[in-house]
């Protein structure tokens, strides 16, 4: 039988706005944390702790940044333009996450 823990987390799509007042709604989604392939992998052996841990920080990161496809229509804003830096500050999110994959694939810090 399979361990199931489930845990009450903000919906993926849903982000605190810094510049926006007032408050902000945001929906919560109960998820199984116990559901990870890494864990099911680590608990037979087949990938070290230190693998596991830096692959659990990616799928964090994964998940954090929506980079997931989706299964429906996305109905909000477009995102800005170009020429307003939406398009730069993207690209600098996107480095980033891309630096920490290398790093956790080579091991490096």
């Amino acid at each position: 039988m399979t361990t199931r823990h489930f845990v009450t987390r903000l919906h993926p799509d849903d982000r605190v706005d810094p510049g926006r007042a007032g408050p902000q709604v945001m929906r919560h989604v109960t998820v199984n944390v116990a559901e990870s392939p890494l864990a099911w992998l680590a608990a037979r052996g087949m990938v070290s702790d230190a693998q596991y841990r830096a692959g659990e920080r990616l799928r964090t990161d994964y998940e954090r940044a929506g980079l997931a496809g989706r299964v429906t229509m996305r109905w909000d804003a477009a995102p800005p333009s170009k020429s307003r830096g939406g398009a730069r500050a993207a690209d600098a999110s996107l480095a980033r996450i891309e630096e920490k994959l290398d790093r956790a694939v080579t091991g490096r810090r």
